[in-house]
């Protein structure tokens, strides 16, 4: 363990003291205090960053997460980097957590989509991610839950606004509530 001349704590292994002939007491010239405390940053956003990525998070996020924390770019761009290759920050299992999630939830394309780009990803991944969601299943839960078989004019015009408040497209409420009343049909 280092010790800093303003009081900070450094972890640096024996290999390396012996390596740049440090010794107890050794004052060190200012290029090996930068170097030692290059290092405690980056141990600290490390730490930082492995609490945080205990739940699934886009590695956009995380790198926003330590940069408001106040890192460089630089040690938030490598800690990224180093918890991308231990496999603690995956963006395509994140993506599918997600997706998983916000269809349980029954969160419409639109309401993805744009959560998804708030999240800071790119343009390209959500439109693929786009392609597979489907949100009809959720979509159709949710009607039944708010209409209860209710078929009136007033009923359905609400319970349109209220999937369109839930991030559902003109054409997605058009779909679920024809899977709806042929369901109702079916029933009678």
């Amino acid at each position: 363990m280092v010790t800093l001349s303003d009081g900070k704590k450094c972890r640096v292994y024996k290999p390396t003291l012996e390596k740049l002939a440090v010794a107890v007491g050794y004052e060190a010239p200012d290029a090996l205090l930068h170097i030692f405390e290059a290092k405690l940053t980056s141990e600290k956003a490390r730490d930082y960053a492995a609490k945080v990525a205990m739940r699934p998070i886009f590695s956009s996020e995380m790198k926003n997460k330590l940069l408001e924390k106040g890192f460089s770019e630089e040690i938030a761009d490598d800690t990224v980097a180093w918890l991308e290759r231990l496999g603690a920050v995956n963006d395509e299992e994140t993506l599918g957590i997600y997706l998983r999630e916000a269809a349980r939830k029954g969160r419409g394309s639109r309401q993805v989509a744009y959560d998804l780009s708030r999240r800071g990803l790119d343009r390209e991944v959500i439109e693929t991610a786009m392609e597979g969601y489907e949100a009809d299943d959720a979509g159709l839960r949710l009607l039944q839950k708010k209409l209860g078989g209710a078929t009136d004019r007033d009923s359905l015009r609400r319970a349109s606004t209220y999937l369109f408040s839930k991030g559902y497209s003109r054409e997605e409420i058009a779909s679920i509530f024809e899977k709806y009343l042929s369901m109702i049909e079916s029933e009678e």
